[in-house]
Formats: C-alpha cells, structure tokens, sequence
C-alpha cells in the first residue's frame, strides 16, 4: 500500500493540473464568447444610428450636440450646436427612425448585463465597444432635440403623443410643449395635450414660461411657417403666428384666407389679432372686406373696433 502511495498522489496531481487546464480553457471560452457577444451588441446598437450621418457626426451624436449645449457656459460651443441643428435638419426624414427609436428607450435587463461585462474587459477592449447610456438620458436629448428641429412629421408626432405619458416630468413637459407650438389639432393631439395639461404643476410651469422654459424657439421665420402656425392646438402659437403676419405687411398677402378662417378662433386674442392682421396687408386683403364688415358688428367691443379699423387701413390703401 505505501509503494502505491506516490503513483496515487503522482495521478491526483495530474488530474488537478488537467482540471485547471479545463478550468483555464473554459474561463478563455466564455470570455471569448462574452465578448464576441459585447461586441455584436455594440455593433447592433451603433448600426441604428450610424447611417445617415453629416460631416461624419451620427444621427444620435447630433441630437446629443443639439441638447446638451444648455449645460454649457453661455456662448460656448455655439457653432458646434448651430452646425448640428442644421445637420438634423438637412437630413430630414432620414433622422426620424433613429428619432423614435431614441424616444422610445427603455432600459433592459441585458442593458445592465452588457454594461457590467463592458467594465470587465480589458481596457483596450472597451475602447472598441459602444457605452449604452440610460434610457431616461436617451429620452431626453431625443425630445430636446425634436424641439430644435423646424417642423415635426406625423411620425414623430404619434411618439410625442406617448411622451405626454413618460415617467420623466422633463420628458413630459417638452413632449407637451412641442405638440402645442408644433403639432396639429388632431383628436390624438389634442387629447393628449388636455390630459397632460390637467397635471396642475406642469400647467403652471409652462403657462408662466412658455417655450422658453426649455430654450425652445417656436418663432416661424416665412410666411408659410406663420400659416401653419394659425393652425396649432396652443392659442399663444396662434396669437404669436396672426402678430407676426400682420407685421410682415403687404408681404402676407398669400395668408388672407388663413386669416380669415382664425377670425373665427376659439380665442379672443386670436380673433382680434388675425382682423389687425388683414388691416396691415392692405389692398392684398381687399377680398376681406365683406367678412370685416360684417365682423364690425360683432358684440365683442375690442374685436368690432379692430374691423372697423381693418376695413379703414384696407379702404385707404384702394383709394390711393
């Protein structure tokens, strides 16, 4: 018994070096086949946003330009973000699937797991593969970014629509705002925005400031943006848009029927700002005349005092 005693030990350590061995090999194995899942993984979720590009930036790097310049000191990275907005808006349609899909972000169980295996791996690895950022973040640069672009597209509207509901009050908040300056009065819309607005904080946050609470700027810079502007669920983009044609003059003439129809608004401050505005355009609005005249007999004091106005600025420039 004690001459087998160094063969049994001598087969004891050989098994214990064949099971580290397999031990060793497994280990590379599933390391090996992590990171080619990791890789795979980042490569999926770099392909949804890598196609289109502009000047070499992805869809998802220049909504993220667009939104985090309000973390910047005043004036910093003004050209970089003014480039990027251009970018988006160049592109066009192309950028609304990345868009969407952004907007739509969720947070997965194999999110957590990827991000847990990325730190793991050797730090030359992880330079090659894609940080997945949180859901919540994603969600916000994506509906920072919709209000920087010059219009929205039924698209992009119906995800805006199931942002009014998001978890995020900051997601909440500038999906409602973009759908009030931008979005149609489509019954989906317009049903959104009332159950959103019944939220009593949000109500006050943007009844006191507007736009301007996420440095939006909703201001159409044409005469056909100021048309589709009459036309928006909130009656301030209404007002807004009805102001500035009267202050284009002569030069909105091709908005007269437009006007016309927001003559009879739900508003009041609508009302009286669309007949001001047939009044500055002239002998271009002297088709308005019968419709002014008879809105001069209207029961409200401030908006018969603007048509007979309208009807005297419209008159004089025919007699001239």
């Amino acid at each position: 018994m004690a001459s087998r005693l160094p063969v049994i030990a001598r087969r004891g350590k050989e098994r214990l070096s064949s099971n580290k061995l397999i031990s060793m090999r497994t280990r590379r194995a599933i390391y090996c086949l992590a990171g080619g899942l990791l890789f795979s993984a980042a490569l999926l979720f770099a392909a949804k946003s890598s196609r289109p590009n502009y000047n070499g930036k992805t869809v998802v790097e220049l909504i993220r330009l667009v939104s985090e310049y309000q973390f910047q000191p005043a004036g910093a990275n003004d050209a970089a973000v003014h480039d990027a907005i251009v970018g988006l808006r160049s592109l066009g349609s192309a950028v609304e699937p990345v868009l969407v899909d952004e907007l739509r972000a969720a947070d997965r169980a194999w999110h957590a797991s990827y991000e847990k295996l990325r730190l793991r791996m050797p730090l030359a690895i992880q330079s090659y593969l894609t940080r997945i950022p949180p859901a919540l973040y994603r969600r916000q640069t994506a509906v920072t970014a919709i209000g920087r672009l010059a219009s929205i597209s039924p698209v992009v509207e119906r995800q805006l629509i199931v942002a009014c509901k998001d978890t995020d009050p900051i997601v909440r908040e500038r999906a409602v705002l973009i759908l009030g300056y931008k979005g149609s009065r489509t019954q989906p819309t317009l049903a959104a925005l009332s159950e959103a607005m019944a939220e009593p904080l949000l109500a006050r946050r943007l009844s006191s400031r507007g736009p301007g609470i996420a440095g939006f700027n909703f201001e159409a810079d044409t005469v056909d943006g100021m048309i589709g502007d009459l036309d928006r669920p909130f009656s301030e983009a209404r007002y807004q848009a009805a102001v500035a044609l009267g202050n284009k003059g002569t030069n909105a003439q091709s908005a007269v029927s437009a006007l016309l129809k927001a003559c009879t608004d739900s508003n009041a401050m609508v009302r009286v700002a669309s007949v001001k505005a047939l009044g500055n355009i002239g002998i271009g609005a002297s088709n308005s005349l019968p419709a002014l005249r008879t809105m001069s007999g209207d029961e409200d004091s401030f908006f018969r005092s603007a048509a007979v106005e309208s009807i005297r600025k419209i008159e004089g420039t025919l007699v001239k």
